[in-house]
């Protein structure tokens, strides 16, 4: 794959094709995208940059179009690698114009822009150190699209979902990794090199240093965001642990209620069965003694009746009558 990027002309020419391409891209979003705002489209071109230059870094590095950064470092420049360094050098551009428009307050992010600017226009001047450019340029653009998620997220009202979340926690942890772990040992392997030119050892330390102070921004960030988010979840186990100990108290008392009612219907059953036991055996009883009344009656009528015979049986014996006639 050859460009011709051999002279200045060439390369100025590329590089103000390729400015125009990121400013229209991004006219063009505002004409027919009015619903959202100027960062919100801004950030899509940001977006389409970073999957452009991931794939071109990536065939850089790992394809033959260029130099393997940690190991050979300060090599003239192939085309391939110039071309590569123009498209990110024109986004930069035109991206610093944007934030120098939109958010003149952003200084460290105006100062990262021109650091950028200025050791991607070197690499371009001495027409050497691409890999490296490129290599770092890769590492960086590898958590970017994460954080252009976390905005959009954010922007579209999600900050309380799952999902952003987990883009926070992946960003930071790999903000971390490419950018302190793996940015320091790709520093020291250019730093010990003799080659690369003293020019770009300045630029390279430039942006290190600049990785460094977003990471402590970063982890400032993280520490109160994950703070919070502990607090939360210490206050909501308490609250949850307190209304599972106000059930389970409302449980037991409940229990006890309905253990007193059982115990009290219980009793009344027991009270109830006693007094019909009661009844029960006074009616046995009366029974008893009304079977003996007749008993005791009929042994009388019996008594009676055998002494009215022996008064018959006088009378006819004449007895009785001879006692009534003297």
């Amino acid at each position: 794959m050859e460009f011709s990027l051999n002279t200045w002309i060439d390369k100025v020419t590329i590089l103000i094709v390729l400015s125009s391409i990121w400013s229209g891209i991004y006219l063009a979003l505002q004409r027919w995208n009015p619903s959202y705002n100027a960062e919100w489209n801004c950030r899509i071109v940001t977006v389409i940059h970073g999957i452009i230059l991931i794939t071109l870094s990536s065939l850089c590095g790992f394809g033959g179009y260029g130099s393997w950064p940690f190991t050979d470092p300060g090599r003239t420049n192939t085309q391939f690698e110039n071309f590569t360094l123009c498209l990110c050098l024109a986004y930069f551009i035109y991206d610093f114009v944007w934030c120098v428009i939109h958010q003149p307050h952003e200084y460290m992010n105006s100062a990262h822009h021109i650091v950028c600017v200025f050791v991607l226009t070197i690499g371009l001047v001495i027409d050497e150190s691409g890999a490296e450019l490129i290599g770092t340029a890769f590492g960086a653009e590898l958590t970017n699209p994460l954080l252009q998620i976390r905005w959009f997220l954010r922007s579209s009202g999600c900050q309380s979902t799952w999902y952003y979340h987990l883009n926070d926690f992946l960003f930071c942890i790999l903000f971390f990794i490419l950018r302190c772990v793996i940015g320091s040992y790709f520093y020291y392997c250019h730093f010990i090199h003799p080659r690369p030119r003293l020019i770009i050892r300045i630029g390279g330390f430039a942006l290190y240093i600049i990785s460094w102070v977003f990471m402590i921004q970063i982890g400032h960030f993280a520490y109160k965001k994950y703070k919070k988010i502990s607090r939360d979840f210490q206050s909501k186990k308490s609250l949850n642990e307190e209304a599972i100990n106000d059930k389970a108290i409302r449980n037991d008392k409940a229990i006890r209620s309905d253990k007193a009612i059982n115990d009290n219907f219980i009793s009344n059953v027991e009270f109830n069965q006693s007094n019909m036991q009661s009844e029960i055996n006074n009616d046995d009883l009366i029974l008893s003694n009304g079977v003996h009344h007749r008993i005791v009656n009929k042994d009388n009528i019996n008594n009676i009746s055998l002494q009215y015979s022996q008064i018959s049986d006088l009378n006819s014996n004449g007895h009785i009558v001879s006692s009534y006639t003297t």
